[in-house]
């Protein structure tokens, strides 16, 4: 394929990604309760993800409250949701890598790690929204760790990358924001249980930051406003001087081609 055709696709994996992120900030119900929960995170989707037994869970669904069957319906239509997306941002992470390397076959191996370990902890939440009390953080973690050495690759492949689609400058400043997000998760996934796990969050929004970037980069010219140029009358004098010609303009700006 070429360089075109290859950044159009990333582009619309980017698109799709984007738009479902949309989708599911929207479409599930509002969580009732407030956002207090463990490990010093504030979302109640990461709460549930980390959780490590039946009182981090508990902190999170609120089991015995009347409010409980609306927190539960929360998790289980993001996590429904979740089930779509994970295809969705493994294919954005191939598509992307392939525009800048010709051989992504390790890449691609972590990638596919991190939609498993992700799958298997939709699985475990599942049977916590069905009344069990799994250790749902296993998986997590594990799919954490994965995208982060994923996002260090991708940040390699950038600086290494001979790829016309970016210009230099532009690749080692997008390479330093995947290496800051990667790292992010790393440390998460290490020293979690002393530092909390903010710094996933923290990682998942310059990674969608980043993500944007890519749409702008991939698709931006077709947006581009064309230049002006000047357009010159020859023979000005002599052209104004014909009868119905008086007005005759000697510049006019007409689109640059």
């Amino acid at each position: 394929m070429s360089f075109n055709e290859l950044s159009h696709r990333a582009a619309a994996a980017a698109v799709l990604m984007i738009a479902w992120i949309v989708v599911m900030g929207y479409v599930p119900p509002k969580y009732p309760f407030p956002y207090i929960f463990h490990h010093d995170v504030a979302s109640p989707i990461l709460a549930l993800e980390i959780s490590r037994d039946a009182d981090d869970i508990e902190a999170v669904l609120h089991r015995a409250d009347p409010l409980a069957k609306q927190a539960a319906s929360f998790e289980r239509v993001s996590n429904q949701l979740d089930l779509i997306f994970i295809p969705l941002y493994a294919f954005f992470f191939w598509s992307l890598a392939r525009v800048f390397a010709e051989r992504t076959r390790l890449l691609t191996l972590f990638i596919l790690g991190t939609a498993l370990f992700d799958y298997a902890e939709d699985w475990q939440i599942f049977r916590a929204l069905d009344g069990e009390n799994p250790a749902i953080f296993i998986p997590s973690l594990v799919k954490w760790g994965l995208l982060g050495v994923v996002l260090l690759g991708t940040g390699i492949i950038l600086l290494r990358s001979r790829s016309p689609v970016y210009s230099l400058a532009t690749k080692r400043l997008l390479a330093i924001a995947y290496f800051i997000s990667g790292l992010l998760l790393l440390i998460a996934v290490a020293f979690g249980t002393r530092i909390g796990y903010s710094l996933i969050a923290l990682a998942i929004q310059l990674l969608a930051f980043v993500v944007v970037v890519h749409v702008i980069g991939f698709l931006g010219h077709y947006l581009a406003i064309p230049g002006i140029t000047q357009k010159y009358v020859e023979n000005f004098c002599e052209e104004r001087k014909k009868i119905g010609k008086e007005s005759l303009i000697a510049v006019e700006p007409s689109p640059r081609e």
